[in-house]
């Protein structure tokens, strides 16, 4: 399993909750911790516009990796 989601980490949802808001695989950007199990993660449309702000568990969560890394 990947590390945990921090602010500012990009992540893409593993397990929506009961939400019209969000699915599986949407992906947006934590902009809040939660304490030490859930975070704050803004998702964004297609405009670049908030469409929604929601709090989520970190075990719903899989923090994208940002670094290259060379392969082989």
């Amino acid at each position: 399993m990947g590390r945990s989601p921090k602010t500012l980490d990009i992540v893409a949802v593993l397990s929506a909750p009961d939400s019209k808001e969000i699915q599986v695989g949407d992906v947006g950007t934590v902009v809040e911790e939660l304490g030490t199990d859930a975070v704050e993660v803004e998702f964004l449309d297609a405009n670049g516009q908030t469409r929604c702000v929601i709090s989520l568990s970190k075990s719903d969560l899989l923090v994208l990796n940002r670094d290259r890394m060379p392969i082989g």
